[in-house]
C-alpha cells in the first residue's frame, strides 16, 4: 500500500484515451502471415544457388526470410505475376551493385541491367522449383511493366550474405498472395500442433502482486491503494490459460476491447515467499477453441478479447485456487498504475 501523500496524487486511469489502438491489418495477419516462416515452403532455395556459389567463391547464405505489412518500394525492381496477381522482386541500388559485382565483376554499365534481369529471372525460377506449397501456381515474368503500376499490401524480405557482405531482396506482394500465405500458415499451425487438443479459458490479468498474509485484510479494505508495479506509459498484461500463467505482453485496445501482443511465455507458476499471498487484478475471461489458442500461442500474435476497455478490475486472492474477493478501480500513480479497492 502507499502513503497518504501518494494517495493525494492519484487520478483515474482512462484506458480508452491512453491505450494505443492496434492496427486492424496487424490483428488480421498477426497469427498467420506475420508469423509465417516462408523458408518452410522453399526448403531447397539455397541449394539451387550452391553450385554457382561454389564455382565463383561467393559464399551465398540465406540468413532470414521475414514477412512485413505495408507498402515498400525498391530502387531496382522487376515485375512478375503469380496466378494472375502482380508482385515486385527487387532491392536497393547498393544491393544491386553488390550482386552485379559478385556475378559479373568488371562488366560495363550497359550490361548491368542484363545481369540484374538474369538474376531476377533465375531467382524466380529457383523459387518456383523449390516451392512445396499447393501445386498449380504459375509465375509469369513481366520485365516491361513498372513497379509503380503494381498494387502491393505487404511482402517478404530475404536477408542474406554474398562475399561476406549483407544484402536484402524484397518481394512486394498483392492482397491475394498475402492472404494465401496467411491461410497456409494458420492451417499448418492447426494441423501440426498437438499441445492444445481442447478449448480453454483465457483470463486477462493486469497485474499480480505479492503481499504479506498478515496484512491481507488491510490491502483489501475499502479505499486501500495498491501499487500494481506496472508502467502507466506502456502497460503490460498477463494472459492466464485455464487459471495458470501463460503469456505476457503489451496491452492495447482494438475497437474498444482489450488486446495483448504475445511477447513472452510465463513460467507455469513460481513459488511465493513464505507467509505471503498473491493478489490478482483481472479484467475478465473468455473461452476459446483449441485452434484459436494454438494460433495466439505464437510470439508476436495479437490476442484479441471480448472484454471491453475499462478501468474496473476484479481482485482474486490466492495463486492456485484463487477466489474473487473484491473489486477495484485502476488509477494513475505518477508513471505507474495502481488500484483502489472499492
Amino acid at each position: 500500500m502507499n502513503s497518504s501523500e501518494a494517495i493525494k496524487k492519484i487520478v483515474d486511469w482512462e484506458p480508452l484515451f491512453s491505450l494505443p489502438e492496434v492496427d486492424e491489418a496487424v490483428v488480421r495477419f498477426s497469427r498467420g502471415f506475420l508469423r509465417c516462416d516462408p523458408s518452410r515452403w522453399f526448403p531447397d532455395l539455397e541449394t539451387h544457388w550452391s553450385a554457382v556459389s561454389a564455382s565463383l567463391g561467393l559464399g551465398i547464405k540465406i540468413e532470414r526470410i521475414l514477412p512485413f505489412l505495408g507498402k515498400k518500394e525498391v530502387e531496382v525492381g522487376f515485375v512478375s505475376a503469380v496466378d494472375g496477381e502482380f508482385f515486385v522482386v527487387g532491392c536497393s541500388f547498393e544491393a544491386a551493385s553488390l550482386l552485379v559485382e559478385a556475378f559479373a565483376s568488371g562488366c560495363d554499365s550497359p550490361a548491368t541491367e542484363v545481369v540484374l534481369y538474369y538474376l531476377a529471372l533465375r531467382l524466380l525460377n529457383s523459387l518456383n522449383m523449390s516451392w512445396t506449397g499447393p501445386k498449380g501456381s504459375s509465375v509469369v515474368f513481366y520485365p516491361e511493366k513498372k513497379q509503380s503500376e503494381v498494387e502491393t499490401v505487404g511482402g517478404v524480405t530475404l536477408e542474406g550474405q554474398i562475399m561476406g557482405r549483407a544484402f536484402e531482396i524484397n518481394f512486394l506482394l498483392g492482397a491475394n498472395s498475402v492472404q494465401m500465405l496467411d491461410h497456409l500458415w494458420r492451417r499448418q499451425i492447426q494441423l501440426t500442433q498437438t499441445q492444445y487438443t481442447a478449448g480453454g479459458e483465457i483470463t486477462l490479468e493486469l497485474s499480480a502482486v505479492t503481499v504479506p498474509t498478515v496484512e491481507l485484510s488491510d490491502f483489501l479494505s475499502q479505499g486501500a491503494v495498491i501499487d500494481l508495479e506496472i508502467s502507466s506509459r506502456s502497460p503490460t498484461a498477463n494472459v492466464l490459460l485455464n487459471g495458470k500463467p501463460w503469456k505476457r505482453g503489451k496491452l492495447y485496445q482494438f475497437k474498444n476491447f482489450f488486446a495483448v501482443e504475445n511477447q513472452q511465455s510465463l513460467p507455469a507458476g513460481a513459488s511465493l515467499p513464505a507467509d505471503s499471498t498473491l493478489l490478482s487484478f483481472r479484467f475478465g475471461s473468455q473461452n476459446l477453441q483449441s485452434a484459436q489458442i494454438a494460433e495466439i500461442d505464437q510470439r508476436g500474435a495479437i490476442i484479441t478479447t471480448d472484454i471491453r476497455v475499462d478501468n474496473k478490475v476484479s481482485v482474486f486472492v490466492g495463486a492456485e485456487e484463487s477466489k474473487h474477493t473484491a473489486s477495484a478501480k485502476v488509477v494513475l500513480m505518477g508513471d505507474r498504475l495502481g488500484a483502489v479497492i472499492e
